[in-house]
């Protein structure tokens, strides 16, 4: 991730999902969290990417579930420059995956764009948030929503994580960081071989 380009502008009381439009990633599960949740002022933004017939059916399940609703915004497959805004202005990130994640895109941009994460604490997830993120053991409405609750109620504690988020992000993970500890790494393992 170049975390560079994209500096967290002042946020907003959104909370907002990144991700695919699929049952394993959580979206019903953080809907059904957000539903439950007494956050007035906040808004939920699920920023669903589309790419088959299977995922467009999942999403209209989810437009349909939060059909009325002003305080839930739903997006489908936005250009990731769309994305990275809708991140830089939310205050939190929920990425609740059911699955274990190899190393999940979504929670690192998030991580870069200052948002305090929730995220499924599975797979490779601790690996990419370190000690920046609120990883759930498991994902169901009731965890993610005392999770959001959490950060909803303690605007002080949400803007930490956010800047803890985007100091892990740019000091471990950014494009120039990663690639330098690369080139080390060859330069120290052919030394050891000369």
């Amino acid at each position: 991730v170049d975390t560079g380009l994209w500096l967290p502008a002042a946020k907003e009381r959104r909370i907002t999902y990144v991700g695919r439009a699929r049952a394993d990633k959580g979206i019903a599960e953080l809907l059904e969290a957000f539903l439950g949740l007494d956050a007035p002022g906040w808004t939920l933004s699920l920023v669903m990417s589309v790419q088959s017939e299977e995922e467009a059916a999942f999403a209209r399940t989810i437009e349909a579930r939060a059909e009325g609703r002003v305080d839930v915004e739903l997006f489908r497959s936005l250009t990731i420059d769309a994305v990275r805004a809708e991140l830089a202005r939310s205050a939190i990130a929920a990425l609740p995956s059911i699955v274990r994640e190899g190393f999940p895109r979504a929670v690192v941009e998030a991580m870069s764009c200052g948002c305090a994460v929730i995220a499924g604490g599975g797979g490779g997830t601790p690996e990419a948030a370190g000690s920046a993120a609120v990883l759930l053991d498991e994902v169901d409405a009731a965890g993610v929503r005392a999770a959001l609750a959490r950060l909803v109620a303690d605007s002080v504690l949400s803007a930490t994580l956010g800047a803890g988020a985007r100091a892990h992000a740019t000091s471990q993970l950014d494009l120039g960081v990663v690639a330098r500890r690369y080139d080390d790494l060859i330069a120290d393992v052919a030394g050891r071989g000369a």
